[in-house]
C-alpha cells in the first residue's frame, strides 16, 4: 500500500514539475494564444488581440509562428485551446523532445501528454464519483427504515440510484460552469 501511495505522490509531483516547467519556457505570446478566447471568424488563423498587447518586449505572435507551432505539434490550429492540457502538453513536448528523441518526436509528446492527462483526469472523476456512490449509500443507509437497504453495497437498486444521483451531481456541475 505504502508503494502505491508514494508512487502516486511521485507520479503528482512530477506533473507539479512538468506544469511549472511548462508554464515556465512557453513564450508568453504562445501561452496567451493557446488561453484566449476564440478570434472572430473572419480571422480563424491571427491571433487573438490579447497577445498583441500582452508585453512591450517582444513583438506579437504572427500567424506564421503560430501556424509553426502548431505543426510542429500535429495539429492545425492551437488557437484557443483553453483548459490548461494544451497548455502542459505543448509544454511537456517542449521539454521531452529536448531530452529525448528532438524535434521528430514533439508531436508524439505532445499528443502523449494530451492523453495522459485525459487518463489522468478521468481516473480521478471516476475515483471521486465512485467515493461520493458509497457515500451517499452510507449515509442516506444510516438514515434508516427503508432507506436501511442502501448500506448494502451489493443491493443493486440501491447502487443504480445512487450512481445515478451522483452522475446528475456532476452533470449539474457542468451545466453550471
Amino acid at each position: 500500500m505504502r508503494l502505491i501511495g508514494y508512487g502516486g505522490m511521485l507520479t503528482e509531483s512530477f506533473v507539479a514539475v512538468m506544469a511549472l516547467i511548462s508554464a515556465a519556457i512557453l513564450d508568453q505570446h504562445l501561452y496567451f494564444t493557446l488561453n484566449a478566447r476564440p478570434p472572430a471568424p473572419a480571422a480563424p488563423r491571427r491571433a487573438p488581440p490579447i497577445t498583441s498587447t500582452a508585453s512591450a518586449c517582444r513583438a506579437p505572435a504572427t500567424a506564421a509562428q503560430l501556424s509553426q507551432a502548431a505543426a510542429s505539434v500535429g495539429e492545425k490550429s492551437i488557437v484557443s485551446r483553453t483548459g490548461g492540457a494544451p497548455t502542459l502538453a505543448v509544454g511537456m513536448s517542449e521539454v521531452l523532445q529536448r531530452a529525448f528523441g528532438g524535434a521528430g518526436l514533439k508531436a508524439f509528446w505532445y499528443h502523449f501528454a494530451i492523453m495522459f492527462e485525459a487518463l489522468f483526469i478521468l481516473t480521478a472523476v471516476d475515483a471521486g464519483t465512485r467515493v461520493a456512490r458509497f457515500m451517499l449509500s452510507d449515509a442516506l443507509g444510516n438514515v434508516g427504515g427503508p432507506l436501511a437497504r442502501l448500506r448494502n453495497p451489493s443491493w443493486r437498486p440501491g447502487v443504480w440510484i445512487c450512481s445515478l444521483v451522483v452522475a446528475a451531481a456532476w452533470g449539474s456541475i457542468l451545466l453550471m460552469a
